[in-house]
């Protein structure tokens, strides 16, 4: 906030100091290791990339990837990209790619038109288990795009109740 607040014209500092926002401190965030450059720059000149991905259970995989967009979160950055292996857009945590090479060759479908599709796939409601560190706690979750935890879906007439279970 420190850092917002010395850019700020004074009378909005007044307003920032009398917020009741507080924003605690925040895991430090996974280490890359690739340089990050070079994946923005596929992104921006639509080039395919080859990588070397270990997934959550630690298996290595060799990949071509058409990446589109780079997502932040607060400890983790996610490239989401068309993958030519799987044959669909996949989600890669960057802290999970081991290399990188820039291949110099265009992919097929714009940029553009992959964000249009994958955005199309965000409400589809399709139902994921997901299993997540956070805060040194295994949780595991089912949920929807379509919808919010604890609510009842019925997607092709499966009736899926979206709870979050905790470890004792």
């Amino acid at each position: 906030m420190n850092k917002i607040a010395s850019v700020l014209p004074a009378e909005l500092k007044d307003i920032l100091e009398d917020t009741s926002l507080l924003i605690g401190p925040g895991k430090e965030p996974a280490t890359d290791k690739v340089d990050m450059s070079v994946v923005r720059q596929a992104i921006r000149d639509e080039k395919i990339l080859a990588i070397e991905y270990r997934d959550l259970k630690g298996k290595p995989s060799q990949r071509r990837i058409w990446p589109f967009a780079l997502g932040y979160f607060d400890e983790v950055r996610v490239l989401v990209a068309w993958c030519e292996l799987r044959q669909e857009i996949c989600n890669f945590r960057t802290d999970r790619i081991l290399s990188s090479e820039l291949i110099h060759t265009r992919y097929a479908t714009p940029r553009h038109v992959l964000l249009k599709q994958w955005r199309a796939t965000l409400n589809e409601p399709k139902v994921f288990l997901i299993q997540h560190m956070l805060l040194g706690h295994f949780i595991r979750y089912a949920f929807t795009f379509c919808g919010r935890q604890n609510d009842v879906f019925q997607p092709k007439s499966t009736r899926v109740v979206c709870s979050i279970l905790m470890p004792l």
